[in-house]
């Protein structure tokens, strides 16, 4: 089964136990319920008394952009469901008054739901204090929705603006409300949609800025018509873990130091702090690590309210330790690093807690994406890049060779800093769980010896100094075993050139036979079709000999018959980062002997083809232009199956780079070249 989104489908046959820990109960009462979707969904509206009647509201829930709206939805309001229900999708319908027609695409849209012990018209102005401990990401990227406005003059209207969940949220009502929380970061052309503001309706709502850490409570809150199916109540989720047990470095959990460090108020500045697992007491395997906190420092510190207008945080599990840290910054970066927060950030603290320390953590950075940790597998490593700067308070530390803790200091835009022992002292929220990391603990330890640096730093973009003449977005070096989409890239298949792209859901890794490791994205458990990240061997393998590799993506379609007739990679312009581009790209036939064969080779920009070749055995096809792109926009790499073999005769190797120009003369009137090398593959 799969869901539309915009020019995305998501298909949804693969719920697995370790997306993040709600979706883990997710599968669980999908397994114990397997024949659930089978049957046809139930759907429940609430509030209840606007089943029949409408009222004069008008929600800019999918218009504003830049716009945060938490509502409650009262666990009375599902008194039909018995036991637990397995929401799949929400369904609103337009403002019979403020309404209309429409057709439009939310390009950028996050909605997460949770169980919350807040009540209806009670919810906290901070949005961090409103969220269950069972938050999950239930839907994120471009939304397609439309509306035919079709009802009475006076409304209600049909319930025909639907959101499909990419992943399903189990609800248990016994265990608290039901909190739907909306991120609307492009906002869209849509209608305003229905709702009501009344008293004691068992809903209400705290709307604001996105990047804001409060808003504005009113009792107003939109009509849903939930769809869901009844299934078995879950286990309980474990208690979030806060308390010493995450603070580090360890010995700060009861003392403090004069220290003052300037993390988050220092403009251009970039730290990188290792934590020793020995830091992480006693905790055990893995878990999710969905907020930090700092603290200011007792004697430099003050109580504030700032806003850091311009902040990336990245975590990553290092091969380093702290005494061990690199100069150079990119070197100290994990395989599994992952931007966890980027864009303005609001901060506060009440300077509370005793006059010579330590004071209270209560400096709140929530993820917008959870980093999954396991100390077994290497040093925490917490990079934090502050462009902008602002007014909060120094933060607490301690400078002590031997306490478990590094750091390396520097400008945003260079490539090395400088080393002391100095690190903040960090609460680190989370829930334990069984999810296992990207890698095995053996893996990522070998990484130094086994992949090359361009591997060990796979952000969401390529990080190059600023005063650099462009930005590069390199295929292979941004290629991410993580997560899918991962920052302006996204793997996938099509059914035609032109057609919708379908994300490939599942991430796998393995070994070749000589020990050189494959990522990959595929539809199942099947290879084709798949997106994958591999180690290539560039001498025999043979005992004694070490293995030297260089990263290549390989580009496999679906097998002969099957609908997945291409495998594609896309990249789509982040916000802000329109302008003109040069395209590179190499595409090659992995020649293996039987299996050659002639797989097609298409580039297709804004789904109007620029490209197109069949790339013969041994041989390779280069496409290189300047192109003009808009924010939003994007460009797809495909290989196609060879029209008389089946997939294992269509596997692409391909190397892929887009250069954001920063002074262009002359973008325009530049010729595509198509360069096609015979005989043996460069």
């Amino acid at each position: 089964m799969a869901d539309r989104q915009g020019d995305i489908t998501y298909e949804r046959p693969l719920y697995r136990n370790w997306i993040f820990p709600g979706a883990r109960w997710a599968a669980v009462g999908m397994i114990c319920l397997s024949t659930a979707f089978q049957l046809i969904p139930a759907q429940l509206v609430i509030p209840h008394d606007m089943i029949q009647q409408d009222m004069a509201f008008g929600s800019g829930t999918f218009v504003n952009q830049g716009y945060r709206m938490q509502m409650v939805y009262g666990a009375t309001e599902f008194a039909v469901a018995t036991n637990a229900v397995l929401i799949t999708e929400l369904r609103w319908r337009p403002d019979y008054f403020h309404g209309k027609p429409f057709k439009a695409v939310v390009r950028e849209i996050q909605i997460n739901l949770s169980t919350t012990g807040r009540l209806p018209e009670a919810l906290s102005a901070y949005y961090a204090d409103n969220v269950g401990k069972d938050d999950l990401e239930v839907f994120s990227g471009a939304l397609e929705i439309s509306s035919s406005y079709d009802g009475p003059a006076n409304g209600p209207m049909k319930f025909d603006i639907s959101v499909p969940l990419t992943t399903p949220f189990l609800y248990v009502p016994l265990n608290g409300n039901l909190l739907v929380d909306i991120r609307n970061l492009s906002g869209s052309p849509s209608s305003l949609v229905a709702g009501q503001s009344v008293r004691r309706d068992g809903i209400s709502r705290v709307s604001g800025r996105v990047n804001r850490l409060h808003g504005a409570p009113d009792i107003g809150g939109d009509v849903i018509q939930f769809v869901y199916h009844p299934t078995n109540s879950p286990p309980r989720l474990p208690s979030p873990m806060v308390g010493p047990n995450v603070i580090v470095p360890a010995e700060l959990a009861t003392t403090d130091k004069v220290f003052g460090s300037g993390t988050l108020a220092n403009a251009s500045h970039r730290a990188q702090q290792i934590y020793s697992a020995s830091q992480f007491g006693t905790v055990t395997g893995t878990f999710l690590v969905t907020e930090l906190r700092f603290r200011p420092d007792h004697f430099h510190g003050y109580p504030f309210t700032a806003v850091v207008s311009n902040l990336q945080i990245n975590l990553s599990t290092s091969s380093r330790t702290p005494e061990s840290m690199s100069r150079t910054f990119a070197e100290n970066v994990g395989l599994d690093d992952t931007v966890v927060f980027q864009g303005e950030l609001e901060l506060r603290s009440g300077f509370v807690g005793p006059a010579g320390g330590p004071k209270d953590f209560d400096i709140f950075v929530p993820l917008t994406r959870g980093f999954l940790y396991n100390p077994a597998a290497g040093d925490l490593l917490v990079e934090i890049r502050n462009f902008s700067g602002s007014g909060a308070s120094p933060l607490s530390g301690q400078a002590l060779s031997g306490d478990g803790g590094a750091r390396l200091l520097g400008s945003v835009h260079g490539r090395n800093g400088v080393y002391d022992s100095g690190v903040d002292a960090l609460q680190l929220v989370g829930w334990p769980t069984n999810v296992p990391p990207g890698l095995s603990a053996a893996s990522t330890r070998a990484a130094p010896d086994r992949i090359p640096a361009e591997w060990r730093d796979p952000t969401t973009e390529r990080v190059i100094d600023r005063a650099s003449p462009a930005k590069v977005y390199d295929l292979a070096r941004n290629f991410s075993t993580r997560s899918n989409p991962n920052g302006p890239w996204r793997a996938g298949w099509k059914r035609t050139s032109l057609g919708s792209l379908t994300l490939l859901p599942m991430a796998k890794w393995r070994e070749t036979p000589a020990g050189a490791p494959v990522f990959a994205w595929q539809m199942s458990d099947r290879e084709a079709p798949g997106v994958q990240g591999r180690m290539e061997l560039t001498t025999k393998a043979s005992p004694g000999l070490p293995v030297n590799s260089a990263p290549v993506i390989r580009l496999v379609p679906g097998g002969s018959g099957a609908p997945e007739k291409f495998a594609a990679v896309r990249f789509s312009v982040p916000p802000g980062e329109a302008g003109d581009y040069r395209l590179e790209a190499l595409a090659r036939e992995r020649n293996d002997g039987a299996h050659a064969g002639e797989p097609l080779f298409n580039v297709v920009v804004n789904r109007v083809e620029s490209f197109s070749e069949f790339v013969r055995p041994g041989t390779s096809v280069g496409y290189t232009n300047i192109i003009a792109l808009k924010e939003g926009d994007t460009v797809d790499f495909l290989a196609g199956r060879d029209k008389d073999r089946d997939s294992r005769s269509s596997v692409l190797e391909l190397t892929v780079s887009l250069t954001r120009l920063i002074s262009v003369t002359q973008p325009t009137d530049v010729p595509l070249e198509a360069q096609k090398s015979g005989g043996a593959r460069p």
